[in-house]
């Protein structure tokens, strides 16, 4: 009974206490927002990246059979060679093209700049079928088929399906500026084409230039700032026909029914198919993926010693404590403390204040957590960009709650707190009662 009532009376003795317990709540709410963050990133990374890149991203190798020509299968054969496998739910084929978008920036009208993008050509059908952009759709002419366009059928124009980053970021190209996502559709949006053609008698590439307005037919946002603000995507055919492709495909994209299961597809797929690259879009990714990963720990390593410094704190303050209750510890001692009740008293003490101040760093890392994005849109308000959408992927910050996580670094905070008082608690316990009373 005497060690709850002295270890709680001094730790409401001392103001700096309450100092460490704060140090703690920081370091704990720190690391969960962090974590949180961290965390939420991750999630958001693999949910945009699969939905663009497909599980599957198979690519002709380049090889070629003795008679020239490449050993790659012709799409219609890879396609029945890829859906035998009975973990395939579907495949669609991609080819690319080359772009620039001319415009004039707005700190310098007079001259013209190029904006280089990728035009992606897709077969909408198919490509519905093995990713998300459907989902990704903000506005269409009509979303069953969002290469229609009435007014581009119209002029017997080309159309496209433009990222609302794009758009937002070269809107001042309209005129008048839309006011609405639904207001970019039936825009118009000017792309300069690169056509490679070979010379019929040098045998040489050459490059020529085609300039086209393109009909805004549909917008899609997936989110993928960096990559969105230079893709466009267009109708399959179109594309071939005006960029003067040769082959099938360039890329097939695979989906799979268990992502689980993907290793093993691919493992058969490149049994069974030849010519072929076959890539996980994890393998795709691989070196973002490894980067926000280890992020994430070099982040939590530094914010660790917020925690850390929290214990040299405790630990300064219940040393401090035993010199001036030497007199009271050797009066406990004498009138029968014994050794372990004298340790497990100022034990109590560092363990108080790193369970109070764990409880309160996962309520304030609760709350911030929450309330991350409306802190980060309080802030930019007053010119401070914390998250700006052209430097990371993403217009907000993503954040994923794991208890997991909460109970990892809440027993961490109470262990570094529990081990700060230890030498404290096992130097009063070791101390003679009679040199103890002795003390001045």
């Amino acid at each position: 009974m005497y060690r709850r009532f002295l270890s709680t009376r001094y730790l409401r003795s001392r103001f700096v206490n309450f100092i460490s317990v704060a140090g703690v709540m920081a370091g704990v709410a720190v690391m969960i927002v962090v974590t949180a963050v961290m965390d939420g990133f991750q999630v958001k990374v693999k949910e945009v990246l699969r939905g663009t890149l497909s599980h599957l991203v198979v690519t002709p190798d380049g090889r070629a059979t003795p008679d020239g020509e490449s050993a790659a299968l012709p799409y219609p054969a890879l396609e029945e060679e890829i859906g035998k496998n009975p973990g395939v739910v579907a495949v669609a084929p991609q080819i690319s093209a080359y772009v620039a978008h001319p415009y004039r920036s707005a700190a310098n009208r007079a001259n013209v700049e190029y904006h280089p993008m990728q035009a992606v050509g897709i077969d909408w059908a198919r490509e519905s079928r093995v990713s998300s952009l459907p989902r990704y759709l903000k506005a269409s002419s009509d979303p069953a088929r969002p290469f229609w366009n009435a007014a581009a059928e119209e002029r017997e124009s080309v159309t496209g399906m433009f990222s609302l980053a794009f758009l937002e970021n070269f809107r001042v190209e309209f005129r008048p500026l839309p006011l609405s996502v639904a207001d970019y559709v039936g825009q118009t949006v000017e792309v300069m084409l690169l056509t490679e053609q070979t010379d019929q008698v040098t045998g040489e590439s050459k490059y020529s230039k085609g300039n086209y307005k393109v009909y805004v037919s549909a917008v899609y946002d997936a989110e993928d700032q960096q990559a969105d603000i230079s893709r466009f995507y267009m109708d399959m055919e179109t594309l071939r026909r005006i960029a003067k492709v040769k082959g099938d495909y360039m890329e097939a994209h695979v989906a799979v029914r268990d992502y689980a299961d993907a290793a093993r597809v691919k493992r058969e797929i490149l049994t069974t198919v030849p010519g072929i690259t076959v890539q996980t879009w994890e393998e795709v990714r691989a070196p973002y993926l490894r980067a926000v990963n280890n992020e994430k720990v070099l982040l939590l390593i530094v914010l660790s010693f917020i925690i850390l410094l929290a214990g040299f704190t405790i630990l300064a303050t219940l040393t401090l404590t035993v010199v001036e209750k030497t007199r009271d510890i050797g009066l406990l001692k004498a009138i029968g403390a014994t050794t372990g009740g004298v340790l497990s008293l100022f034990l109590r003490s560092g363990l108080m204040i790193g369970v109070f101040g764990g409880v309160l760093g996962i309520g304030l890392g609760r709350l911030v957590e929450r309330n991350v994005n409306g802190i980060k849109d309080a802030l930019s308000e007053i010119g401070i960009q914390i998250f700006p959408p052209d430097i990371y992927l993403f217009r907000e910050i993503p954040h994923e709650w794991g208890w997991t996580s909460v109970a990892a670094i809440f027993a961490g905070g109470v262990g570094i707190a529990f081990l700060a008082g230890l030498p404290p608690a096992l130097r009063a316990a070791r101390m003679d009662p009679v040199v103890a009373l002795r003390h001045e």
